[in-house]
């Protein structure tokens, strides 16, 4: 018979399925497992607790594997303290990005997570093989006495580790079965969930924010070209979903990543997959990564990921960024080669002060991006920046909310997910966090969505600042109520829901769940779903002009103060930027088809102005007769298959998975270039 093993990566189902994403890791596991053990054992996968708890009423495994990561790590360990309290005797495993390196890290999460037998750091494929294997031959008494390659096992009875060698990533990854091709995922790709690919392993940069700058993962390993190229295509044939996501930290590091390139550009040519596309690039600009952008501009930006300019912080990060003239010049490629460029920043970094950070803002603005998002920094498990180490030397403060869409009940089942915040720090004050999360939320509508850019880059040639203009809507609240009222509803949100304890968090949300019709959704909880669901009040048809309105007076204030140039043709610029803003703006919420393109008569070349990088004001590129401007719709497949999805739901779910599916290149409408 069989030895039964579950293998679970656990989204939350409370308001919806988050994360919805193909379980690729656990495909890994599974392929590998199977292809070494064969008829010994039976492998499941599952993603909810609901399915996970009904399969073991149903047959109790033997095992249960899970992915730990930095969405799902009270899910995770409640899930098993629930089940190992129902059934003692099936041994838990947990591995992934969330688990800890060391025996001093695993002895900490033991004693915090009582529902956890083992932990394999790292790669799993390998080490859970080795601990099925142990099991199969000697039952689970035995692994109080033996060591087990590549795991931490701990005896609770005696209240030790029992641990292995560390084992070595796996230098050939064609030993690891495509779990794609064998058919392991499809019932996953059945679900509309997003298909990822991994082309490579490993990640050669430090970055003390993330997981993949621990030194363990700096290897650089390839799956083959091949192997890749017919994953790609089996998913095309297969997945309900036309989206797909390449899981590689820095796609394009290496040669072949062209070849790949070139692969998807020919079919989405050919047949229209993908709708669209998540990568993330090299940081470092080089002939490369030009060609692989120019081959997919329709679907991803050149994006430079810098986190911060900052050269202390930078140091204190272990970071080494391109320089701002090299930035600068892959600005200018990418426009004149209509490809869209992004980057982002992060508020809170060791070092980071409110004032150093702005000054990063600004040369953002500076460099003419097409997008920028700022955020604040998140404390993720088992990062070099979270470690005990770093938040006494920086004197962080840590502080918790619920995480979007971070509920899951199930019967007696319930659990919270919870994030952590850097809220304060040696470098800025609890009230200057509070103050950054609101400038951000204005600076992303601005320039992450990308909606008010070609405003923006209009009022810095003027010496009209974004950073000014912000102030000025916060601070004069009766001269802009609309858009003040967005900003006090963040900031109650930030005071009501963020909490000194993780335990605080729990019993504020079921507390507040509690008081609420059954099934309400009460995502707005999250400072992160908030932001998504103002800003889809702020671009509504009812609403977009009253914001594009008092926006534009506070510019004028502003320009009144510290403006150069003429009035006269600064209002001009602005009277005109007005109206192309609501034309750019896509109505995600419309029933009638959405034109691919729509056409506008410009007393401006706007062609020319972005081509040179919007250096300039505006009215230097008056035209003698109106210029006619196409603004089209990158992926208007993306949009039909959105509004067949999602048409039926309320406008505020609409905003919220609009601002969470969409990005960059596709947002909105973008001027044709010719």
């Amino acid at each position: 018979m069989r030895t039964q093993v579950y293998l679970a990566s656990l989204s939350n189902t409370g308001f919806g399925l988050n994360p919805a994403s193909v379980p690729l890791q656990l495909g890994y596991i599974k392929a590998y497992a199977q292809s070494v053990l064969k008829d010994e054992i039976d492998v499941k996968i599952f993603i909810t607790v609901e399915s996970l708890l009904q399969a073991i009423e149903h047959q109790k495994p033997a095992i249960i594997g899970c992915s730990w990561y930095g969405w799902n790590i009270y899910l995770t360990t409640n899930a098993l303290q629930y089940i190992k309290k129902k059934y003692p005797g099936i041994l838990t495993v947990v591995g992934g990005a969330g688990a800890p390196e060391d025996e001093a890290g695993c002895l900490r999460d033991f004693g915090l997570f009582s529902g956890i037998d083992a932990i394999i750091p790292n790669e799993g494929e390998i080490p859970f093989v080795n601990f099925v294997k142990q099991f199969l031959a000697g039952g689970a008494e035995s692994f109080r006495e033996t060591k087990i390659d590549g795991v931490f096992y701990y005896d609770r009875h005696k209240e030790r580790i029992v641990a292995g060698r560390p084992l070595e990533k796996t230098g050939d990854l064609s030993i690891l079965p495509s779990p794609y091709l064998q058919g392991d995922l499809d019932e996953f790709l059945a679900m509309d969930l997003t298909p990822m690919i991994q082309t490579s392993r490993g990640c050669p940069y430090g970055c003390k924010f993330c997981v993949s700058g621990r030194s363990s993962w700096n290897k650089l390993r390839l799956f083959s070209t091949e192997r890749v190229k017919q994953e790609i295509e089996y998913i095309e044939q297969n997945a309900v979903s036309k989206e797909l996501r390449l899981t590689d930290e820095n796609f394009g590091i290496h040669p072949r990543d062209e070849e790949i390139a070139a692969y998807l550009a020919e079919l989405r040519r050919e047949k229209g997959f993908p709708t669209a596309l998540r990568m993330y690039t090299d940081k470092h600009i080089n002939s490369r990564i030009k060609n692989i952008t120019l081959m997919l501009k329709d679907l991803i930006p050149m994006n430079i990921s810098c986190q911060t300019l900052t050269p202390e912080v930078q140091k204190n990060l272990g970071r080494v960024n391109i320089s701002i003239e090299k930035f600068s010049e892959a600005a200018q490629w990418a426009h004149s080669n209509n490809i869209n460029i992004t980057t982002e920043a992060i508020f809170g970094l060791p070092g980071e002060s409110k004032q150093s950070f702005l000054d990063v803002v600004n040369t953002f603005i500076k460099l003419r991006l097409d997008s920028s998002v700022i955020g604040t920094l998140f404390m993720l498990k088992e990062t070099e920046l979270n470690s005990a180490e770093t938040i006494s030397k920086y004197h962080y403060r840590t502080m918790y909310s619920v995480a979007e869409r971070g509920y899951t009940k199930y019967k007696d089942f319930e659990s919270v997910e919870i994030d952590p915040w850097a809220v304060s720090s040696s470098s800025f004050t609890f009230d200057e966090y509070i103050e950054m999360h609101e400038f951000a939320f204005i600076f992303n509508f601005f320039m992450t969505r990308g909606f008010l850019k070609e405003m923006v880059y209009a009022w810095d040639s003027r010496g009209v600042k974004i950073g000014a203009v912000i102030l000025e809507l916060i601070g004069n609240p009766a001269l802009y109520p609309f858009i003040i009222d967005k900003i006090k509803r963040l900031h109650s949100c930030l005071l009501d829901n963020l909490f000194d304890t993780p335990e605080e968090v729990h019993i504020d949300f079921v507390r507040k769940y509690s008081l609420v019709n059954n099934g309400e959704y009460i995502g707005y909880m999250s400072p992160y779903i908030l932001t998504c669901l103002l800003e889809g009040e702020m671009i509504s048809s009812e609403n977009q002009q009253v914001v594009i309105d008092e926006i534009a007076r506070a510019a004028k204030s502003v320009f009144d103060r510290d403006g150069t140039g003429e009035e006269k043709d600064f209002f001009a610029e602005m009277d005109f930027l007005r109206q192309l803003i609501r034309l750019i703006i896509i109505p995600f919420w419309q029933k009638e088809p959405l034109a691919e393109k729509i056409y506008l008569d410009s007393p401006y070349d706007l062609v020319s102005w972005r081509a040179k990088d919007h250096s300039g004001t505006l009215s230097q590129y008056a035209c003698k007769q109106p210029m006619k401007l196409v603004l089209k719709i990158n992926s208007l497949s993306a949009y039909v298959q959105f509004i067949e999805k999602h048409a039926k739901e309320p406008y505020y779910l609409q905003s919220e998975y609009f601002f969470r599916s969409f990005r960059t290149n596709n947002i909105r409408r973008y001027i044709e270039m010719k």
